[in-house]
């Protein structure tokens, strides 16, 4: 499915991400990661309007296939049994960092 036909259900960072995808570059990157049992997520937070970048102040969530979204300083405030399921570059802090949480309960 192309960006395209997505265009009202995405915003264009996503489309952007998306797209990305084909960059040859990017699949090398994938190619690698699977080496290591892992591959590309998309941060992402959707609702009633379209899907948007996760921001980088927060952490997706899933307990009990429920996913929640949380203000990553509430996160680290918390003691969590969880362990991450994904990870994205933060400029700010200029490290990798987890975004997205997973914990059966």
């Amino acid at each position: 499915m192309t960006t395209q036909l997505l265009k009202n259900k995405i915003t264009p960072d996503v489309a952007t991400a998306i797209d990305a995808t084909l960059n040859p570059r990017v699949q090398e990157i994938i190619k690698e990661l699977a080496w290591y049992n892992l591959g590309v997520a998309l941060p992402h937070i959707h609702g009633e309007g379209p899907a948007d970048l996760l921001p980088s102040d927060q952490i997706a969530y899933e307990s009990n296939l429920q996913v929640s979204f949380v203000h990553q300083a509430v996160f680290a405030s918390k003691e969590h049994n969880g362990f991450p399921v994904a990870w994205r570059w933060n400029p700010t802090t200029t490290r990798v960092e987890a975004c997205a949480w997973c914990h059966d309960d």
